[in-house]
């Protein structure tokens, strides 16, 4: 999907959430919105959009905020214990949660070498971009919120950005060219964001975090739930798509289900690629071959586009919630929507009155007016 570069600014001369410094500590700021320019296409095209940045925003930044909170260290077994809330789990050294259970695993396995949270969170993610191929993947890109034991936090930004050809109006006459086809495809970002994040703060070997992917899309695994759903979604596409149907169906052409083995070895020998030359992607023959095939297509990716591409770091935003501090994502993430809805909730006294439901009618139309609040934003 396309993002970067398409929408107008904030208005600038309008107050923002409080950014942190070096030390994590907040500017002055404010919550409120400012202006937004632009067509009616542009606000729809973006709020479908940052729909998928949320999500990632989540996946990334909700967990490595959870583990780096200071207390890992390399553990020699990780146990967890269940709280009185059904809906918590402590763990006394860390915890990894994601959508996969292998992945979650090979997260912990990291943790349990000596890895941090950065360490971590790649191998999970790498491994989510394997096996869950629909949320994740290295031709798409992503956000990650760090914080450091001693309060230093940043925001690493490596969403996808538009191609140099691309132009504001490309999709107007045929909407569907943003979300199938060649048209559809922006520059990636995930490996080389994620490798700036490993450079800034990792600790084991890069190769190491993509060894688990690559043995498991050489050797096989099973199909879950999430991505079996939604092959049947497209079914049709996978199953007259050469390049799907040898990936996804059997020897007859049928969709495979839940449960059974699928296996990637081509993607396995580009992750091994990746793991001794990681700007092989960028720069070398696994971009020149990408190209070739979006070209074909009818993309308009280049060679330069792939190059020039650069992940950013940002600074996060804070925020407070009942005395709580929260550091969050900048534009173009939704953290200024996360501490909107906050703001808005401060008043009521969850805690205290439990889900009545007066309460959870309040918390759904806080979320519902938060939520819209997302057209408002544009890029930074």
């Amino acid at each position: 999907s396309i993002e970067e570069g398409l929408n107008p600014p904030f208005n600038q001369s309008s107050a923002l959430p409080n950014r942190a410094d070096g030390d994590g500590n907040p500017k002055s700021g404010l919550l409120s919105f400012g202006g937004v320019g632009g067509s009616g296409y542009g606000k729809r095209w973006w709020r479908e959009k940052l729909n998928i940045a949320f999500l990632i925003l989540l996946c990334l930044g909700l967990i490595t905020w959870l583990l780096l909170s200071g207390f890992l260290k390399a553990p020699d077994e990780t146990t967890m214990e269940e709280n009185s809330n059904p809906n918590l789990i402590i763990a006394k050294h860390g915890a990894v949660a994601s959508e996969v259970v292998n992945c979650s695993q090979i997260g912990v396995d990291v943790l349990k070498e000596g890895g941090n949270a950065v360490d971590a969170i790649i191998a999970t993610h790498i491994c989510i971009g394997t096996i869950n191929s629909c949320a994740a993947g290295i031709g798409g890109g992503g956000f990650m919120l760090i914080r450091k034991p001693n309060g230093f936090a940043e925001f690493i930004d490596f969403r996808e950005v538009a191609p140099l050809k691309s132009h504001r109006d490309m999709y107007v006459k045929d909407t569907k060219l943003s979300i199938i086809g060649p048209l559809s495809i922006a520059v990636p970002g995930e490996i080389r964001g994620l490798k700036l994040a490993h450079e800034r703060h990792g600790k084991l070997p890069w190769k190491r975090l993509l060894e688990p992917s690559i043995k498991l899309s050489r050797d096989g695994f099973a199909i879950p739930e999430e991505l079996a759903i939604r092959m049947k979604m497209y079914k049709h596409e996978i199953e007259t798509n050469p390049a799907f149907r040898d990936i996804f169906c059997d020897a007859k052409g049928k969709l495979l289900n839940e449960g059974d083995i699928v296996f990637r070895k081509n993607y396995s020998r580009t992750l091994e690629k990746l793991a001794e030359d990681y700007n092989d992607f960028y720069e070398g023959e696994i971009a020149r071959s990408t190209v070739a095939e979006i070209q074909r297509q009818g993309g308009i990716i280049t060679l330069e586009d792939l190059a020039n591409y650069r992940p950013v770091i940002r600074e996060p935003l804070v925020g407070y919630y009942q005395g709580k501090k929260f550091i969050t994502s900048p534009e173009p993430g939704s953290g200024t929507i996360l501490l909107f809805l906050l703001n808005v909730i401060e008043e009521f006294k969850f805690h205290k009155e439990g889900r009545s439901k007066e309460n959870v009618q309040r918390m759904v139309e806080a979320f519902k007016f938060s939520i819209a609040r997302r057209s408002e934003l544009g890029d930074p």
